[in-house]
């Protein structure tokens, strides 16, 4: 009888962990594309003014 309990609890606990597990790499492939794109975005030199402070804060630069 408590083997067929432990066989129960395993399936499910191995159905969990593979569900967590998938989650766990949707938010590292989310964040991987975050970080991409955030980089392809700081690029552009009026994204970059507009949103980091502190280029805005240095100034232009003289040639």
């Amino acid at each position: 009888m408590t083997r067929m309990n432990q066989s129960s609890y395993e399936k499910r606990f191995v159905r969990l962990a593979g569900r967590v597990e998938k989650g766990f790499i949707l938010v590292i492939l989310v964040g991987i594309a975050l970080v991409i794109g955030s980089q392809f975005l700081l690029t552009f030199d009026s994204f970059r003014q507009s949103f980091v402070e502190t280029v805005r804060l240095e100034g232009v630069a003289s040639p």
